[in-house]
C-alpha cells in the first residue's frame, strides 16, 4: 500500500491538532492514518531512494478497533521519535478483530518534523461507517 492521496482531512478543533481519516475497509482506514500522520507532521519527506529503506514487522493486540488504530498510530510516532525512522510504505496491513499485523519499510535517518505531535489520544475516538466508507477523528496534542 502506498501513500494515498485526499483520504483524510484537517478539521477544526478548539486547542490541539484533530483530522478525519476515510477508507473502503479497515486495512485502507489505518494505512491512511498512519499517512495523514506523516503528511501532517512533515509534508514531502526526503528519503527517496529504495536502498535506504528498510523492512520491519510490527504486531499489535488491543481491547477494540479503536484502542488498535490509536496503538498503530502511537507505534507509527513512537518509530519517529524515539527510533529516528520514518515509515515510507506499508507492504502487508492485516487486520483481525482487535489485531494488527503489518510489515512496513521505513527510512532511517533524524528529520525535523514541521508540526510537532506531542501524543495520540484517545479523545472521542469512534470508527463508523457511512455509505460503505469508514471513517474515524484522530486528536493530537500539539
Amino acid at each position: 500500500m502506498n501513500r494515498i492521496k485526499d483520504k483524510y482531512e484537517i478539521i477544526s478543533h478548539t486547542a490541539d491538532l484533530a483530522f478525519k481519516v476515510f477508507g473502503k475497509d479497515r486495512e485502507e482506514l489505518f494505512a491512511n492514518s498512519a499517512f495523514a500522520l506523516l503528511d501532517i507532521m512533515f509534508g514531502k519527506l526526503p528519503f527517496q531512494k529504495a536502498d535506504e529503506l528498510q523492512e520491519k514487522k510490527l504486531v499489535l493486540q488491543s481491547v477494540d478497533l479503536e484502542t488498535l488504530i490509536i496503538d498503530w498510530l502511537r507505534e507509527i510516532h513512537s518509530l519517529i521519535l524515539i527510533e529516528k525512522e520514518v515509515l515510507k510504505e506499508i507492504k502487508l496491513l492485516q487486520i483481525e478483530n482487535d489485531s494488527l499485523v503489518s510489515e512496513i519499510f521505513i527510512a532511517k535517518g533524524f528529520v525535523i518534523p514541521k508540526i510537532e505531535i506531542k501524543a495520540i489520544t484517545y479523545n472521542d475516538v469512534k470508527i463508523e461507517k457511512k455509505n460503505g466508507i469508514l471513517s474515524v477523528i484522530i486528536v493530537c496534542d500539539i
